[in-house]
């Protein structure tokens, strides 16, 4: 009995043993089957850790070539750059002291409007300018200046301005600036007579209009208006304002002068001791504010 009760529980015991080990086992295996994936996790990182830097390279590779044609590029156009500051590096701006200039504009008016411009220093110029007029009305450039113009003279009788048809405006005229340049300051390389500049400016003019004047005629009771006797009325137009311009020069011989402004102009006939009323601005006898403009060709020396 007591070896029957004994063989039992050794038997028991054996077989709780196996369990044991069977459970064992299984745990290990799982351990191993945990370490197999663990080690393939590993393997791929390895793996990835190998195929990144292969990636990496190409991507640098072609940076290195990108940096390499803008490297390039820049050495290219530094090159260039030097080539040309060797070219320029004797080069020097010419100094100019004076310029003799034609203002274009005037032609079309009737008039030559010859200047002379006198540098004193980098940065002022004084300049005078002489205008003739020899202004018809049966044409050339003038023509259709003239013919745009409203004359008119003062009629004792009907104590009124009348019509003139006129036929011939002569004369001549005198402008006077004072140029300060204003670069010279910035850029001492820039003097006068050449860059931007700010004038005053003083203008006069002394014409002489003639035409047929308009009045009324009184025969046999009857009167008739016609052109009576030919009239000259002498004008004087005087001028002064400010302009803003700029000069520069073409091919180190040549000047063009561009400028912009305003002025006041305020005209009188020597008959007449008031200055002109009512004129249009285009009028050559017209008084009132104008704005100016225009363009002058030279020669620098």
């Amino acid at each position: 009995m007591r070896t029957r009760l004994f063989v039992s529980i050794m038997l028991t015991l054996a077989w709780a043993g196996l369990q044991g080990q069977e459970r064992d086992v299984e745990l290990l295996k799982a351990r191993l089957d945990l370490l197999d994936a663990r080690l393939q996790l590993l393997d791929r990182s390895l793996y990835d850790m190998e195929a990144r830097p292969a990636e990496f390279r190409s991507q640098m590779d072609a940076m290195d070539r990108y940096f390499s044609e803008q490297r390039d590029s820049i050495m290219l156009l530094m090159r260039r750059a030097g080539y040309l500051l060797s070219s320029l590096d004797g080069y020097e701006v010419p100094e100019f002291r004076q310029n003799i200039y034609l203002d274009p504009y005037r032609l079309f008016e009737g008039s030559i409007l010859l200047g002379y411009e006198r540098a004193l220093n980098p940065g002022l110029s004084l300049e005078m300018a002489f205008l003739g007029t020899y202004l018809t009305k049966g044409g050339g450039l003038g023509g259709g200046y003239f013919r745009s113009q409203d004359l008119a003279a003062y009629n004792e009788m009907t104590s009124s301005y009348e019509s003139i048809d006129g036929d011939m405006i002569t004369g001549w005229g005198l402008q006077l600036k004072a140029k300060k340049y204003l670069l010279n300051r910035i850029n001492p390389a820039r003097k006068a007579p050449l860059g931007l500049y700010a004038s005053p400016q003083l203008l006069y003019r002394n014409l002489a209009i003639s035409g047929w004047f308009y009045d009324w005629v009184y025969e046999n009771g009857y009167s008739d208006y016609i052109p009576m006797r030919e009239v000259t009325r002498h004008l004087h137009v005087f001028a002064g304002g400010l302009i803003l311009g700029g000069k520069f020069t073409l091919m180190k011989v040549f000047s063009v002068d561009a400028y912009i402004g305003g002025m006041m102009r305020l005209s009188r006939y020597t008959s007449e001791h008031e200055f002109t009323k009512y004129k249009e601005w285009n009028n050559i006898d017209y008084s009132g504010v104008l704005p100016t403009a225009g363009i002058s060709l030279g020669i620098l020396q």
